[in-house]
């Protein structure tokens, strides 16, 4: 009788161990998940950035080209002058 209850108890401790160790792996796990959800935030972020600034460049390209025209630099009356 005290050999049953000596290989339970075995049983039962192999259990608890085996179940804080999926606690700990769970909580590393959800500290990754809260590390992903950052980055694609901050990623997404960029990504408006960089689409905002897109934008705005092509606007501005726009405003430079008179109609027909494709290039703004072949509109631009800008002196070219060698430095000394």
């Amino acid at each position: 009788m005290a050999e049953a209850l000596a290989i339970k108890n075995s049983e039962i401790e192999a259990l608890v161990s085996a179940t804080d160790g999926l606690k700990k792996q769970d909580a590393i796990s959800e500290g990754n998940l809260a590390s992903l959800q950052a980055l694609r935030e901050e990623l997404a972020s960029a990504e408006r950035r960089a689409e905002e600034k897109h934008a705005a460049h092509n606007a501005s390209k726009m405003v430079c080209l008179p109609p027909g025209k494709t290039d703004c630099m072949s509109t631009l009356q800008v002196p070219f002058v060698i430095p000394n």
